[in-house]
């Protein structure tokens, strides 16, 4: 398996450089990815240096292995944020060893990038793109039971109309849940390209947005849990990161945004914003056009609220 990847990583240089404040340190790559993150973080550091990766994508993780290959100071755990408190971490020089560690404030920095990966978009086979005919799948962990033909088969027409509302945003979320339902009584929804003709049917097409686009992320996001997994990483971020430890977040819509917020009111957060919406550069957004949404923001661990 090669390391080479077409996922092209948003603000790598923003995000490490607010990151990495001691080259002794030990960081955390809670999403891993392509790898992007992590090679920056692993050039800024010494020998003395640590690095954690974890993605709940067993083949993000494989990439890791080989990318990191040999270099005892990586450890390497495939995780959703919720379990990597209970997870066993491998160093990537000795696979086949896993120990479990304490993370409480061993970190002296975390860094979350809550997209999705190219690398899973492009692959039909995953069901998360609306351009590519595969199973409707859009798992992130394929090793858990929901994927999305499940989902779809079995949510009743109200709770689908509070899926596409809350975490599509979609105007036509009445609409859209009805054809679903209606549509699946005919025969099931098991491929993505059934599930955009039936979305089309009331959408229409659109040269400005794909008429699924909206579907398709609230059904991902219910399937993958993602906002619940974003509180979950603020809440153990807390505890997990040394005094004055910095936390950044790079986000692409307005519901992981108001994840975060939620999080970080809640009575034992002790992360504060320090540095607020640093947005791509426009030399990125013309390079990556997937990076026109993305926010960052850092945070740091405080020792008193």
């Amino acid at each position: 398996m090669s390391v080479a990847s077409v996922h092209i990583p948003v603000m790598v240089d923003e995000a490490i450089d607010n990151l990495v404040s001691n080259c002794d340190g030990c960081y955390l790559d809670a999403t891993y990815g392509r790898g992007g993150y992590s090679q920056k973080i692993i050039s800024k550091l010494s020998l003395l240096g640590n690095l954690y990766c974890a993605d709940k994508d067993a083949e993000a993780i494989r990439n890791a292995e080989l990318r990191f290959a040999g270099q005892d100071r990586v450890y390497v755990a495939i995780s959703s944020f919720s379990d990597l408190e209970k997870s066993n971490w491998r160093g990537v020089s000795d696979l086949q060893n896993e120990v479990s560690k304490s993370l409480k404030e061993l970190f002296d920095g975390i860094v979350i990038d809550c997209g999705v990966s190219t690398n899973q978009l492009m692959d039909a086979t995953r069901g998360f793109s609306f351009m590519r005919d595969g199973p409707l799948d859009m798992r992130m962990d394929i090793s858990q039971a929901l994927h999305a033909a499940q989902f779809i088969s079995t949510v009743s027409e109200e709770d689908l109309c509070v899926v596409l509302l809350e975490y599509g945003q979609e105007k036509n979320y009445r609409k859209i849940a009805r054809a679903i339902v209606s549509a699946r009584k005919k025969k099931p929804i098991k491929t993505t390209l059934e599930l955009v003709e039936v979305i089309k049917s009331v959408n229409g097409s659109h040269d400005w947005k794909h008429c699924a686009t909206r579907t398709f992320q609230a059904i991902r996001i219910v399937v993958n849990n993602e906002l619940e997994e974003i509180i979950s990483m603020i809440k153990y971020a807390s505890d997990w990161l040394k005094p004055q430890g910095k936390f950044v977040a790079v986000t692409f819509h307005s519901l992981e945004v108001r994840a975060i917020r939620f999080a970080c009111r809640l009575p034992d957060n002790k992360l504060k914003l320090i540095k607020t919406i640093i947005s791509p550069k426009a030399s990125e957004v013309i390079n990556n056009p997937s990076s026109r949404s993305a926010q960052l923001r850092v945070f740091e661990k405080c020792l008193k609220n």
